[in-house]
């Protein structure tokens, strides 16, 4: 193998672990995001990677829709969401203002750790249903199936050498 092959490969292997990453990362976000909402809790960013949005000039991969800023980041080693009095900042203090009842610090403890733990939830989650999906192709009663392929037909002994057919 000379050089090039094995940067090729090196490439493969390096852009197939960031898309994973990614994937991870979306899904432990999407974790916080849905709890968030579901608690009434007023969410201000979803960000999915690092950094300024993903684009170039005034084509960007960032949208605002309802009270919410969807941003895809350039360094995809993480995310986060951003919800309203998770941390005091001035920029968010009118708003703060304006919806008391939408912040993180007026929920109660246990919406306030459903939140927390939902990203680890969710990760547990899609890693169940991958294996329910996995195992689930699987024959344990006749492995020769389990490939999804039919079982090889064996010619049945015949009538005439006196043997029954089961």
């Amino acid at each position: 193998m000379n050089f090039l092959d094995a940067a090729y490969q090196a490439s493969n292997y390096a852009f197939a672990f960031v898309v994973m990453l990614g994937v991870l990362i979306f899904v432990h976000e999407l974790g916080h995001f849905m709890a968030a909402k579901a608690c009434g809790i007023r969410v201000l960013k979803f960000s999915l990677g690092f950094g300024s949005p993903v684009g170039i000039g005034r084509f960007r991969m960032r949208w605002v829709r309802g009270h919410t800023e969807y941003v895809v980041g350039w360094i995809p080693l993480g995310g986060f969401v951003k919800m309203l009095g998770e941390t005091p900042d001035p920029e968010t203090a009118s708003e703060l203002a304006a919806h008391p009842t939408e912040t993180l610090d007026s929920k109660p403890l246990w919406q306030k750790l459903i939140v927390i733990f939902a990203g680890a939830g969710n990760e547990f989650a899609a890693a169940r249903g991958d294996l329910h999906r996995e195992f689930s192709r699987w024959d344990f009663r006749n492995p020769i199936r389990s490939s999804g392929k039919s079982r090889p037909t064996h010619p049945r002994p015949s009538r005439a050498c006196g043997r029954t057919t089961a």
